[in-house]
């Protein structure tokens, strides 16, 4: 499977591996309503976010579901 990210970014997708195997969603919680057990809340992130600091874009406040980059592509095998 491919899923890949308009270049601009216009529409997000979000993902996550779970025990039942990948999950792709346009918004990060419908990625957390599909897993099998909740992600833990990823406190480092929001830490940095309420101190102003965006590092890395492609984490979400949510442990192991992650955001593709706009212009970019994954493959999942």
């Amino acid at each position: 499977i491919y899923a890949a990210r308009d270049a601009f970014g216009q529409e997000p997708l979000f993902f996550s591996e779970s025990d039942r195997g990948w999950i792709f969603a346009d918004h990060p919680g419908r990625v957390r309503q599909a897993l099998s057990a909740p992600p833990s809340i990823d406190m480092v992130k929001v830490a940095d976010f309420l101190v102003g600091r965006v590092i890395d874009r492609d984490r979400t406040f949510f442990v192991g579901v992650e955001r593709l980059a706009a212009g970019h592509w994954i493959k999942v095998t």
